[in-house]
């Protein structure tokens, strides 16, 4: 809204109007002023969601498209997805029971299999997936399908959890669905917005989707001009928010789709310039223009090519003819120019340099650390604020419910969990979500670090564990399992705390051997 229209609806609506501010060349915010170098940006007002409800398909098939063709764009999206996703995010339930615990995660263990209504990958793959079309169109939907206890997977095995994923591109969400929603008295109690349909206070209600993709010319069977209301809390919505009032996703390659492209453009001209020197080109040239015959009389250049010239071979020029050859000149910028380019490519998706094209020439141990941890910062942001967020925890909150009402899920007794999931859900929904590990930088000296913040209390040797992508109570039950089974061949381990130190000498701990008895000496 122009800021002279504001002034006008604050008089109408008899408030006290300040003056305008005149705009003016000069201000003491030099990115505020309206010189000649500032006057050209363009700088919408629009909020957030008008902006994308203008813009978002286009930059979205404009990203898709450079992840298609463009090596860079698609190795950024890949680096993102393994660094945030890995080999999967696993829920580690809080409670302190046990035994709980134990069949919690033994459920879900196996339903993990079963988790996508496609039948094509499990839960570890929709989130990759998830994760994945985040990035490239900006957002993602997941919708839940509840299904019946009676219900197969496409192996004919029963759901040990009667629910199941269905992964969702954006382009189902009805765009262009905006209008107020009335009662059946007329009243207004919502508005739906870009298909998305809110109530009185802001929350999202229902989403208003196409039965089939509307851009799928060969679903059968499916009027993709037809949509259906889902309630709000059937579907994962899954998108980065940067500004209040946000409610559709924006493709992570925005900022870089024009420098994708003219990179792209730059090193094709490049290309065709080094074919064109490869081919060495020859040329006839007509030193004696007095002589006819030699060169076609159309020809005012007073050359022309030579199309066949065999390797070794020798022709034989006429009078008047000399031979020569194109040399185009190499581009001293072409180096330069293209690893600035990855290099701005890399900053606008959040990567370093050589985790987008894999040139670690200028790259030494230290400054890959720096980039490495600052890297490691974003990620685990995005990971639990966003995905982990949006993509897990509802995901959960359906399933424990499923495993519950359903009777998958029971106590240690063999009764019903549903009157204590009631009395207190947040036993139940206690979770930590276990990000992949991350890769020692230097394995040596980070280990030592680990161990030392264990020893000296700075750090519990349960989050140490965690932070390697594994399960506490799992690592310390092998560990006691394999040592009873040392104990039990009569092995001693240079491992085992119990028997030997840190330099794999004997400790206090360790059994003694018997000391032989002297033998007597005679006569005594």
């Amino acid at each position: 809204m122009a800021l002279e229209t504001f002034m006008s609806l604050a008089r109408a609506a008899g408030h006290e109007a300040l003056p305008i501010p005149k705009r003016s060349a000069s201000s003491a915010y030099p990115g505020a002023s309206f010189s000649r170098r500032m006057s050209k940006i363009y700088a919408p007002k629009d909020a957030i969601s008008t902006l994308l409800w203008q813009h978002a398909e286009t930059l979205r098939d404009r990203s898709r498209q450079a992840v298609r063709q463009n090596p860079w764009a698609a190795n950024g999206i890949e680096r993102w997805v393994s660094n945030a996703i890995g080999t999967g995010i696993s829920p580690k339930l809080k409670s302190r029971d046990k035994a709980l615990r134990k069949a919690v995660h033994e459920l879900w263990r196996r339903w993990v299999d079963q988790a996508d209504a496609t039948g094509q990958t499990d839960f570890n793959g929709l989130e990759e997936l998830a994760y994945r079309c985040t990035i490239e169109a900006g957002e993602v939907l997941g919708r839940l399908r509840f299904r019946y206890p009676t219900d197969s997977d496409r192996l004919g095995l029963k759901l040990v959890v009667p629910l199941q994923i269905q992964m969702l591109e954006p382009d189902h969400l009805d765009f262009q669905k905006n209008k107020s929603v009335q009662s059946a008295n007329g009243t207004t109690v919502g508005t739906i917005r870009w298909g998305i349909e809110f109530d009185l206070m802001e929350q999202p209600v229902a989403y208003h989707l196409y039965k089939a993709h509307p851009y799928d010319y060969q679903a059968a069977g499916a009027n993709r001009t037809e949509t259906t209301r889902v309630p709000a809390k059937q579907i994962l919505h899954v998108f980065r928010r940067m500004r209040g009032g946000q409610w559709r996703g924006e493709p992570w390659l925005s900022k870089v789709l024009t420098r994708l492209y003219e990179l792209e453009r730059y090193e094709d001209a490049a290309l065709q310039r080094g074919l064109g020197a490869a081919l060495y080109s020859l040329y006839l040239k007509k030193t004696d223009l007095s002589t006819p015959g030699i060169l076609p009389e159309t020809d005012q250049s007073g050359q022309t090519a030579i199309t066949d010239v065999s390797p070794l071979s020798f022709n034989v020029l006429k009078p008047g003819e000399e031979m020569g050859a194109t040399d185009p000149p190499d581009d001293p910028n072409y180096e330069p120019y293209t690893k600035d380019g990855r290099r701005g490519i890399a900053a606008g998706i959040g990567l370093a340099k050589h985790q987008l094209d894999g040139d670690v020439s200028d790259v030494n141990f230290s400054s890959a650390r720096v980039a490495i941890q600052e890297f490691r910062r974003l990620c685990e942001q995005i990971q639990n604020n966003m995905f982990a967020y949006q993509f897990c925890r509802p995901t959960w909150k359906a399933w424990i419910e499923q495993a519950i009402l359903s009777g998958a899920l029971r106590d240690s007794t063999g009764g019903t969990l549903d009157t204590a999931y009631n009395v207190d859900p947040w036993s139940f929904l206690d979770v930590d979500w276990s990000m992949p590990k991350w890769d020692w930088v230097d394995p040596l000296k980070d280990i030592e670090a680990e161990k030392t913040a264990n020893r000296s209390g700075y750090k519990a040797i349960g989050q140490s564990i965690k932070e390697r992508g594994y399960d506490v109570d799992e690592v310390f039950e092998e560990i006691a399992q394999n040592l009873a089974l040392a104990d039990e061949l009569g092995i001693t381990l240079d491992t085992d705390p119990r028997k030997t130190s840190n330099n794999g000498t004997g400790t206090a701990l360790a059994a003694k051997p018997e000391e032989p008895t002297p033998p007597r000496k005679k006569g005594k």
